[in-house]
């Protein structure tokens, strides 16, 4: 938490939060620490059939963003998440850069409670007007999206639409 909060003060003109270093990466280190509770919004609270909310979603988007790109950031930088768009509780788009490139992915949540797994299903480069897939499919482009972005004063994920 101490690192988080030197990153963030010493990094004001980053809008993206914290990615753990590259030694927990390929450590695997798994360690959550929940929140307080007032910092979870309603919004977040929602949970998917495998009881997974929003906010750990997005707490492990964040975490293992470099891991889950099928993409290795360029000119010495890191990944870092710029914001989610959920289409239901189980599947949506992360959105994320590394200062020089933006990406996105499609992600769906298989697997149980205890041991969910993230699919990748879309990988995504920005074009002209919109984003182009690269790679797998695109199902959930017609659905109506639910826009998380990082609310950099209250330190936490929090809910636009």
């Amino acid at each position: 938490m101490i690192g988080f909060y030197l990153w963030r003060n010493y990094q004001p003109q980053m809008k993206i939060p914290l990615i753990r270093n590259k030694i927990e990466e390929i450590i695997g280190s798994q360690t959550q620490k929940e929140p307080p509770k007032d910092k979870i919004q309603d919004s977040q609270k929602e949970t998917s059939g495998l009881e997974i909310s929003r906010h750990e979603i997005m707490e492990y988007i964040t975490k293992n963003i470099s891991v889950l790109s099928p993409e290795k950031a360029v000119l010495g930088g890191r990944w870092g998440v710029i914001n989610f768009w959920f289409a239901d509780n189980i599947s949506f788009y992360v959105d994320y850069e590394d200062g020089h490139i933006l990406r996105r992915l499609l992600i769906n949540i298989e697997g149980t409670t205890e041991s969910p797994k993230y699919k990748i299903i879309g990988f995504f480069e920005p074009g002209d007007d919109d984003w182009i897939l690269k790679e797998g499919e695109n199902t959930i482009s017609e659905k109506t999206l639910d826009l998380y972005d990082w609310d950099k004063e209250e330190e936490k994920w929090a809910k636009i639409n």
